[in-house]
């Protein structure tokens, strides 16, 4: 000063004395008196640096009382007390304070003064943010608990408005000026250490203004702050990441890009400084509930090859705590929102990824993939402990809000595990996290989780579905019920579901049992509907399901089961595969189901009978003539006057399906098991034991039911032995026994007991009376020129002589069948025809054959003796 003018130093000596003369009155006691000592201090706070900490002492304190007033005023509405205060005017506040602001302004131009204005003001706003926490303000602190709130409430006071412009202005001239804003930032963190969390609306503003720079710098800040041995560094560096945290939530593309560039920023450094400052980040995120969410919103940047490989290398050199590091990475994974499925997705592609380059690309280095399985491995162990084990163990439950999402989106780490490139060791980690998301999410989810499993086509999906159910049903007692009611009772029942379900129920497990079980008692009208409505090999699984209950059940009650029709086609379709033990377990069935009633056995009979009637055979080869369509078209087209282009068309076969298919005739074996198949399971249901009836029952209802199938319209007619049958209908019944061989089979088994051959006997007249027809057509041939009705006829009466309904002397004519005429063939079926209409009308009794009939005979064997001399005895001696 001494340098200076006369009239400056006056001036200077005019405001020290304003300035100290007026700082005892009371500030609102004159305005102008208050613009005067404003004037005065803001002049040496410009010019006279001894004076510049007692300058600012008396503005805070002008700042301080206004926000007194404030915070009375507000304090005074609510509770009422409106009236103790009737002269506040913010306004007229606003105005006593602008001048000062108005000064700060044109001082903060010069960038010099704006470090210390605006560690001042920082300052100043955390002692007034304080006072919230005072007594007197504690009407005010139930309604600002929130950051917005206070935002609200101290932006409405004009101390703390301008306190707030101060500061801003501060840093609109700093931030292009590193080592100043570093300083700003400083004074940031120190403020929010001393007054927290009442300072967090200041933090709130100041970022919203200047988002990048206090991320940028608050970042840079807390990493020194880190790694300094300081007692107070750990103070810091726990506010910065409380900035950090609050900042990420309110600008969240901001500050992803911030994170992304400081470690992009750091892997260009010399190793191994990236791998403390990613142990930074990771200490930081662990003290924010927001940076992880932020920084997982776009996992592409830090997910890739090049950025993990970098990282990796950072990472080899020197010692790590990796055990720590883990640690902190797994439960900030437990900490995730949407993005759980797609960080841990990415994991998974990490761990399962090829360590060796394909199409030019830098290959992923062996220590990030196991990095990532091991990262997996403790992420799936410590979802594991925390869920089932603590239910298991009756701990606390424990929500996180990974698992939450994880719920929400478990198709999608099913669907995961369903595709080609998902290994063993991969399925057991994602089914340790599904197995927790079942647990935590109710006994929907739980089913829905198994029922993915079941319509998955893997090799070790029966395993995972044995565990998850023994852990599921510790928790959900009706799992086993809720599970088969997912699978049958749907709009389309997936067959892939019923073949686990059935190599599951295979396993022989307690639990596999009970899910037997309850598809025996809930279960079996839907297993019934799918093997009734399918027929294709997919549906097989069906059948064998029903096969199995059937084995693992033999004396259930089975309530709703399938047709018996349908049950037979099965079991022929199984005979033809080879499913040896499905056919026998339906044919059990089928049996069993006989011994309930008489209407049940009818019912099995009548189908048996039925669906082997319409197995017919396809002719031979032989049979189908070879004849083109255009030819038979010609041949129709001999009397029609047609135009040529439809005659073209009729002749090119352009009408019609072509040539006809020749179709494989089925082999001699086969049709001796079909028959053989058939015979069996008819006897074997007539054979079984039962309550209300007994083996020679059966045997009247089978032959009636033979009687009724073969031919229907005889029956319907009510035509008796002695009455005339029409040779078209005697035809069709010859047709019918010579097409099926079985038929001579069950006749032959149920005349063993002879009332049933009453019944069943008009099929034999019918037979011989077609026979008899045929004979007298070629009376002057030999009957050897006949084959076709030689062996019809021999093999009726090896029916006979079996069924033992002849008299002695005719058990022997089939030996003179190929020795004698066709008239004689004639002759000789008569005498058999009124021999069995004598024995029927005297009640099968078995007489000596008539003496005209036997002449007859005699005579026959006299005209043929020279061929028929060996046999002739037979016919002449009689006993």
């Amino acid at each position: 000063m001494a340098s200076g003018s006369g009239t400056d130093v006056a001036a200077l000596h005019s405001a020290v004395k304003c300035f100290t003369s007026q700082l005892n009155p009371m500030l609102y006691k004159g305005e102008q008196s208050a613009k005067g000592v404003t004037a005065a201090a803001l002049s040496l706070l410009r010019q006279l640096p001894v004076a510049r900490n007692a300058v600012l002492s008396y503005f805070g304190r002008r700042f301080d009382e206004a926000a007194n007033r404030y915070l009375q005023h507000r304090v005074d509405k609510i509770t009422g007390n409106i009236y103790n205060n009737p002269g506040y005017n913010e306004q007229a506040a606003y105005e006593s304070l602008a001048p000062i602001s108005t000064g700060f302004s044109d001082l903060i131009v010069d960038p010099s003064w704006a470090p210390q204005l605006s560690k001042w003001a920082i300052d100043l706003l955390g002692h007034i943010s304080k006072k919230l926490n005072s007594t007197n303000a504690a009407p005010l602190t139930t309604s600002t608990n929130t950051v917005e709130e206070k935002l609200e409430l101290w932006m409405a006071c004009s101390a703390t408005k301008i306190l707030i412009e101060i500061t801003s202005n501060c840093f609109s001239v700093l931030v292009n000026t590193s080592v100043s804003v570093d300083g700003c930032v400083e004074s940031l963190l120190d403020a929010s250490i001393r007054y927290s969390p009442h300072f967090d609306w200041v933090v709130a503003h100041l970022g919203s203004c200047f988002p990048k720079t206090i991320i940028d710098r608050v970042l840079v800040a807390g990493y020194k702050e880190f790694i300094s041995p300081n007692s107070q560094g750990s103070s810091k560096f726990s506010s910065a990441a409380a900035i950090l945290g609050y900042l990420s939530a309110q600008h969240k593309t901001t500050a992803r890009r911030c994170i992304v560039e400081y470690l992009q920023n750091v892997l260009d450094q010399p190793p191994p400084g990236a791998a403390t400052a990613v142990t930074f980040l990771l200490n930081t995120a662990s003290l924010s509930a927001t940076i992880v969410p932020v920084i997982t919103s776009d996992i592409s940047a830090i997910f890739n090859t090049h950025t993990l490989n970098k990282l990796t290398a950072h990472y080899i050199v020197g010692t790590h705590d990796f055990p720590s590091l883990m640690h902190i990475a797994v439960h900030l994974l437990l900490r995730l929102d949407q993005s759980a499925l797609s960080v841990i997705n990415a994991i998974f592609d990490l761990a399962t990824a090829s360590i060796i380059s394909e199409c030019n690309h830098q290959p992923l280095r062996q220590e990030v993939r196991t990095a990532a399985q091991q990262i997996l491995g403790k992420l799936s162990n410590e979802i594991y402990k925390v869920t089932v084990c603590s239910r298991i163990n009756n701990k606390v439950k424990t929500d996180l809000p990974t698992l939450k999402y994880l719920i929400l989106n478990n198709k999608a780490l099913i669907r995961r595990l369903n595709c080609n490139k998902a290994n063993l060791g991969e399925a057991k980690l994602a089914c340790r996290l599904l197995l927790a998301c079942g647990w935590q999410g109710g006994v929907t989810t739980a089913i829905d989780i198994l029922y993915e499993f079941l319509i998955m086509d893997r090799p070790w999906v029966v395993g995972t579905l044995q565990e998850f159910l023994q852990h599921f049903c510790i928790r959900y007692p009706d799992m086993e019920e809720g599970l088969c009611r997912k699978v049958f009772i749907s709009c389309q029942v997936e067959m892939v579901a019923v073949r686990n379900l059935l190599a599951y129920v295979n396993t022989k497990t307690e639990t596999s049992e009970k899910v037997a079980r309850c598809v025996l008692r809930y279960h079996m009208r839907d297993l019934s509907a799918l093997i009734n409505c399918k027929d294709t090999e997919d549906h097989f699984a069906c059948l064998s399901f029903f096969s199995e209950l059937l084995l693992m059940f033999p004396g259930g009650h089975f309530g709703h089961m399938p047709s018996c029709e349908v049950l037979l086609t099965w079991y022929y379709k199984c005979l033809k595969c080879g499913y040896d033990k499905q056919a026998n377990s339906l044919v059990d069935y089928l049996v069993q189901s006989c011994s309930q009633s008489v209407s049940v056995l009818s019912t099995t009979l009548r189908t048996i009978i039925t669906v082997s009637l319409d197995k017919v055979l396809p002719p031979s080869t032989a049979d189908v003539a070879d004849v083109s369509l255009s030819s038979i078209n010609s041949q129709m087209l001999g009397g029609l006057h047609l135009p040529p282009t439809q005659t073209y068309i009729l002749h090119n076969e352009h009408i019609g399906s072509g040539k006809k298919k020749l179709l494989e005739a089925p082999t001699q074996e086969a049709k001796f098991l079909d028959r053989q198949h058939v015979v069996l399971l008819v006897i074997r249901c007539c054979e079984v034991k039962a309550s209300t009836y007994n083996s020679t029952d059966a045997k009247e209802l089978l032959s009636r039911l033979l009687l009724e199938l073969v031919t229907p319209d005889v029956i319907a007619a009510q035509a008796q032995w002695h009455e005339p049958i029409t040779h078209e209908r005697e035809l069709a019944i010859r047709r019918q026994l010579d097409d099926h061989p079985f038929l001579w089979d069950l006749l032959g088994y149920i005349c063993s007991y002879k009332p049933c051959f009453v019944t069943a006997s008009l099929l034999i007249r019918c037979y011989l009376a077609s026979l008899s027809t045929s004979w007298s057509k070629v009376l002057d041939s030999s009957a050897r020129s006949m084959p076709r009705e030689m062996e019809a006829t021999e093999r009726v009466m090896a029916f006979l002589v079996k069924a033992d309904l002849l008299p002695r002397p005719l058990v022997y004519i089939s030996e003179l069948f190929p020795h004698i005429a066709a008239y004689e063939m004639k002759l000789l079926l008569e005498i058999v025809c009124r021999c069995l209409q004598s024995s029927l009308q005297k009640g099968l009794s078995r007489d000596s054959l008539d003496d005209d009939d036997l002449k007859t005979i005699q005579s026959i064997v006299q005209q043929n003796i020279s061929e028929l001399c060996e046999v002739s005895l037979k016919f002449f001696v009689v006993e």
